[in-house]
């Protein structure tokens, strides 16, 4: 393995045990739109890898660990609101080939902030 890659693993691995760490009393993930907690909001956008950049309506986008996902609307974008924590954003994209473009972003979620994300996909295969 490189030791880019050993160095993110370890950073990941470093930032959960914290996270766990501080949520020592955390029992359960929330469940999205809970209003008797604190929440953030990541909001991740799909785009095409064409110059105008098109928003790419109906891709999938997971949460981990909640095992959840939504479909991105009309304008590329969809939003989850979520307790603070640690959670993974997953996406596999269509692109131009045999292979999807897959995407696993850490994203540190804090009360009351907004995280952004952007994935790109190719749309010609579709």
């Amino acid at each position: 393995m490189k030791p880019k890659k050993i160095f993110i693993l370890f950073l990941f691995s470093f930032i959960f045990s914290l996270v766990i760490a501080c949520n020592k009393n955390s029992t359960t993930p929330p469940i999205v739109g809970e209003t008797n907690h604190p929440i953030g909001k990541i909001i991740v956008y799909v785009q095409d890898n064409d110059p105008a950049h098109t928003p790419v309506p109906d891709a999938e986008i997971f949460i981990y660990p909640l095992n959840q996902s939504k479909f991105t609307d009309s304008s590329g974008t969809c939003v989850f609101e979520l307790k603070p924590d640690l959670y993974v954003v997953e996406a596999h994209l269509c692109c131009n080939g045999p292979f999807l473009i897959e995407y696993h972003d850490s994203v540190l979620v804090i009360e009351d902030q907004t995280k952004y994300l952007t994935f790109t996909a190719c749309t010609a295969c579709l």
